[in-house]
């Protein structure tokens, strides 16, 4: 095998190790994302929860679902 092929063989093992790793790092943060949701939407459950702190809830779930969108792009890259 020539140094060439090496090269390109060893930047391939190395591209692979790094999808692997940020494809686990997405799913992560995915989790996160579910469980920081489910919390959000407990503590709006909440009596003592005012108008304005509903409506602070309300941009915060919209700003998770952005969220998760980016994330949808990033897995059709990583896939």
């Amino acid at each position: 095998m020539s140094i060439e092929e090496e090269i390109e063989k060893s930047g391939d093992i190395a591209y692979g190790g790094v999808r692997t790793y940020a494809i686990g790092e997405v799913a992560n943060l995915r989790k996160a994302l579910v469980q920081l949701k489910m919390h959000i939407n407990d503590l709006g459950e909440l009596p003592q929860v005012t108008k304005k702190y509903k409506k602070e809830i309300l941009i915060i779930n919209v700003s998770i679902q952005d969220i998760e969108d980016e994330i949808k792009i990033i897995d059709k890259h990583l896939n």
